[in-house]
C-alpha cells in the first residue's frame, strides 16, 4: 500500500504541473480516495487500477481492485 502511495504522489505532482484538478482526500485500510472532475476520472481510473494491483517482486499471491467514482458516497458506480 505504500509503494502505491509513493508512486500515486509522483504521477499527482505531474498531473499538479499540468493544471489537472486532483486531490487525494484519504487513506483507509486498502483503500485510497481522491477527488477530481468527471472529465479527468477515467484517466485516473486507469493510472490506479495497475498501480493498485502492483505485484513486488519475490510475491506470487495476486491482488485485484477495482474503481468507483460519484458526486458523493451514496451515488458511486463502477468504472466499466
Amino acid at each position: 500500500m505504500k509503494q502505491a502511495e509513493a508512486r500515486l504522489w509522483v504521477y499527482l505532482q505531474g498531473e499538479w504541473k499540468k493544471g489537472t484538478d486532483v486531490e487525494p482526500l484519504i487513506q483507509v485500510h486498502d483503500a485510497l480516495t481522491l477527488e477530481t472532475t468527471p472529465a479527468f476520472a477515467p484517466e485516473l481510473n486507469k493510472f490506479m487500477v495497475p498501480n493498485m494491483t502492483w505485484t513486488p517482486k519475490g510475491f506470487s499471491v495476486p491482488v485485484e481492485t477495482s474503481g468507483d467514482f460519484g458526486e458523493n458516497w451514496a451515488n458511486m458506480k463502477e468504472f466499466v
